[in-house]
């Protein structure tokens, strides 16, 4: 199935309107998907992190008596997947994390083939399947290119402050969100992708802006009040808070990801969504 660009601009409530059509059916193998990509995030960062490298040396502290006491090693780290996960990989540190920061780069580009290809695929009208996440494996070295400029890019905002990376993130966000799209429809390289991302947010910037937005604020509306209730349950029921938490916000990342697509589709059209030979 082919569609030619209109205007090369896209209505973010028409899109997002649309997306929950195309979802009916196939939300089940988005989960699957989000589920097994996180299984396999958490022991290939398990592997990596945890066997591979040497575990780095817990901080200290000085006590007011002289003694030193060690501090706790802080948060584990987060690999954010394109499903919507966020997974938690063990142990939190290594003595290099710029190893760690790389390993969860590529674990997350391994993975961007495939949830690209369910967007752009449901904005067709196309079936979606499980079996997806191996077959968009081929996407996996341009990904992990923009994983890593990505990662490059937020460490030399890291260095201008805090408020410049808040800013920067954001605009980074917004500009190359179509960015996927383009590698998965186009087969486009790094760079093509990149500009042609930015050639649509600059047409329809405040329509990318709107479903970005709404992305925010229906995971806040959904995950706020769950976790405040595991707050009042007890023990034992607060257990389910976890997974309740994780099903909204992956519906959500599905949701938003076809949306992102369907505006896509109007914008520019789809072309190939994935697929070799159509």
């Amino acid at each position: 199935m082919h569609y030619e660009p209109d205007s090369g601009r896209f209505i973010a409530g028409a899109a997002l309107r649309e997306a929950w059509a195309r979802l009916i059916g196939a939300r089940r193998t988005y989960l699957y998907m989000a589920a097994t990509a996180g299984i396999v995030a958490w022991l290939i960062g398990s592997m990596l992190l945890g066997w591979a490298l040497p575990a780095a040396e817990p901080p200290t502290v000085t006590l007011p008596d002289g003694q030193v006491a060690p501090l706790s090693p802080g948060s584990n780290t987060v690999v954010d997947l394109p499903g919507g996960s966020s997974w938690f990989l063990f142990p939190a540190a290594t003595a290099y994390p710029w190893v760690q920061r790389i390993v969860s780069a590529a674990i997350s580009a391994l993975f961007a083939g495939a949830f690209a290809a369910y967007a752009l695929r449901r904005a067709s009208g196309l079936p979606v399947r499980y079996a997806m996440l191996l077959d968009y494996v081929r996407f996996f070295p341009k990904f992990l290119v923009l994983a890593l400029l990505a990662l490059g890019a937020a460490t030399v905002l890291a260095l201008l402050g805090p408020m410049v990376t808040l800013l920067g993130t954001l605009v980074g966000t917004v500009a190359f969100t179509f960015a996927d799209l383009f590698v998965v429809d186009r087969d486009a390289g790094v760079f093509e992708a990149l500009q042609g991302s930015l050639n649509i947010v600059r047409d329809n910037l405040v329509q990318t802006a709107l479903i970005l937005l709404t992305a925010a604020l229906l995971g806040a509306l959904l995950s706020v009040p769950l976790l405040v209730a595991s707050e009042f349950l007890p023990s034992v029921l607060a257990v389910v808070v976890a997974p309740a938490i994780w099903l909204a916000s992956t519906l959500v990342s599905a949701f938003i990801s076809v949306a992102l697509a369907c505006a896509f589709r109007n914008a520019v059209g789809i072309q190939t969504a994935g697929e070799a030979h159509r």
